[in-house]
Parts: structure tokens; C-alpha cells; sequence
């Protein structure tokens, strides 16, 4: 059975589907695109990038995010160290509310990060 995060990821693609079937394709290929050339590899590696974006899922409390960004961390070679660590940067900047939902990250890391 599958976790709450890899059940959050199926209902983003579902969804993503539901535009694109509702004639807002070009509205979904416009932001995969623009999702894909930001992620990239440029100044910043694709693992920062995800690194970054694990931190501010975090800080606005975004659950599929913090769950599509950990998975994206871990599979650019992202350790969970480093992931719990750009996490407290949220922390650091958004406090409470941030170290609150902390637990989706390790929800993640639990559900995604392969055992060493």
C-alpha cells in the first residue's frame, strides 16, 4: 500500500491529466516547460534547485510539494541529511509554522529515500 506522499504525487498527475483533457493542455505543456527549463541544471544543480524547493514547500505548508521536491532531491543524489537541512532554513525563516509541518518532510524521506 502506498503512502500519503506517493498518493499526493498520483493525485497531481490525475489532476494534470483532468486540464489537459479538459482542453487546457496547452495550459499544463506551458508550465511543464516553463517547470523543466527553471529546474534545469544552470548556476544552481538540479539537487540545489530541489533543495530549495523542499524548503519553500515547507514554508507555505504544501504538502505535494514538499513530497514532488523530497522524491526530485533524492533521486538528483540528495542525501536526507542535506534535505533535512535546507528544511531548517524554512524553519529558520518561516519559524513555528515551518517546525510545525516539518513532519511532512520526514513523512517524505520515510517514504521515498531508499534504507543505506
Amino acid at each position: 500500500m502506498a503512502g500519503r506522499m506517493r498518493e499526493l504525487l498520483r493525485e497531481m498527475k490525475r489532476s494534470k491529466a483532468k486540464l489537459k483533457d479538459a482542453s487546457f493542455g496547452s495550459h499544463t505543456e506551458a508550465w511543464s516547460g516553463f517547470s523543466g527549463t527553471v529546474r534545469a541544471d544552470g548556476a544552481l544543480s538540479g539537487k540545489h534547485k530541489a533543495l530549495i524547493a523542499v524548503a519553500i514547500g515547507l514554508s507555505k505548508e504544501c504538502a505535494p510539494c514538499v513530497a514532488y521536491y523530497t522524491d526530485s532531491a533524492l533521486s538528483l543524489g540528495a542525501t536526507p541529511d542535506e534535505i533535512l537541512e535546507a528544511a531548517f532554513m524554512a524553519v529558520l525563516l518561516d519559524g513555528g509554522p515551518a517546525y510545525a509541518h516539518l513532519g511532512l518532510v520526514l513523512e517524505a524521506l520515510d517514504e521515498f529515500a531508499k534504507p543505506s
